[in-house]
C-alpha cells in the first residue's frame, strides 16, 4: 500500500510538472505568434520592407529609421506652420496699414479737392519711389489726375 501511495504521489507531481510545462509552452507559442503578427504589421507599414521578406532585425532598424525620417518632417512641417502664421500676421499688419492709409488719402482728397491738387498741395511727385527703383513709369491716364 506504501508503494502505491507514493507512486500516486510521484504520479501526481509528474502531472503537475507536464502540465506547467504545457501551459508555459502554449504561453510561449501565443507570445511568439502576436510578436510574428506585430512584425508583419510594421512590415506592412514601413515603406522599406513592403518589396520583400525582410530579418526581424531589418524590420526593426527600417522601422526606426523610417520613425526618425517621419519625425524629422513632422518638425520640418511644424517650422513651416509657424513661419507661415508669421507671415500671415505680418500680411494682416500690411493691410491694416495700407487701409489706415487708403482712410487717410481719401480724407486728404475730399478735404484738398482731388488728386491733382493734393500732390500740387504738398508738393510731392508721385514718380519718384518708381524712378529710385530703376523702374520704368507707368503710363497714367490723363482723366485719374
Amino acid at each position: 500500500a506504501v508503494v502505491s501511495t507514493q507512486s500516486t504521489g510521484q504520479s501526481a507531481i509528474q502531472n503537475q510538472i507536464n502540465h506547467r510545462r504545457t501551459t508555459h509552452k502554449l504561453s510561449e507559442q501565443r507570445r511568439r505568434k502576436i510578436l510574428n503578427s506585430r512584425f508583419e504589421d510594421l512590415r506592412d507599414i514601413v515603406p522599406a520592407c513592403r518589396d520583400s521578406s525582410h530579418t526581424k532585425q531589418t524590420i526593426l532598424s527600417k522601422a526606426l529609421q523610417y520613425i526618425d525620417h517621419v519625425i524629422k518632417n513632422i518638425k520640418q512641417q511644424e517650422e513651416y506652420i509657424n513661419q507661415l502664421g508669421k507671415e500671415r500676421e505680418r500680411q494682416a499688419e500690411l493691410l491694416r496699414e495700407h487701409q489706415m492709409w487708403q482712410t487717410k488719402i481719401e480724407y486728404m482728397r475730399k478735404s484738398y479737392g482731388g488728386v491733382t491738387t493734393l500732390h500740387q498741395h504738398f508738393n510731392i511727385n508721385i514718380m519718384q519711389p518708381i524712378n529710385q527703383l530703376g523702374m520704368q513709369q507707368p503710363k497714367i491716364p490723363t482723366e485719374a489726375i
